[in-house]
Parts: C-alpha cells; sequence; structure tokens
C-alpha cells in the first residue's frame, strides 16, 4: 500500500515538472516575430553602414 502511494506521488511529480517544462518555453510566434524585428533591423543597419574597405578587411584579418 505504501509501496504504491509512493509510486503515484513519484508519478504525478514527473508529470508536474514535465508540464511546467513544456509550458514554461517561450511562444513560438513571439519568437518568429522577434527574428523578423532583427532582420529588418539587419536589413536598416545595412543601408545606413559605410562602405567596407578590401584594405581594411586586410588589417582586421591581421589582428
Amino acid at each position: 500500500m505504501v509501496g504504491e502511494l509512493m509510486m503515484f506521488a513519484a508519478t504525478e511529480a514527473v508529470v508536474f515538472v514535465a508540464t511546467a517544462l513544456v509550458f514554461s518555453g517561450p511562444d513560438p510566434v513571439e519568437d518568429e516575430e522577434q527574428i523578423l524585428r532583427e532582420e529588418r533591423a539587419e536589413e536598416d543597419w545595412s543601408w545606413h553602414a559605410p562602405a567596407r574597405s578590401p584594405r581594411l578587411d586586410g588589417v582586421a584579418q591581421s589582428l
């Protein structure tokens, strides 16, 4: 009887923790919106970014 009760309690604890982990994750819709915002920000930056110089690229690679 006590063993069955302990098994039931352990099973319920595992189910509770698994459920909490599943539902505590980020909302996929918000993640997609965040990705789109970041992509737009990168595109905006590329329009305003200074032109890259091949000479400076070589300096950066040597560092």
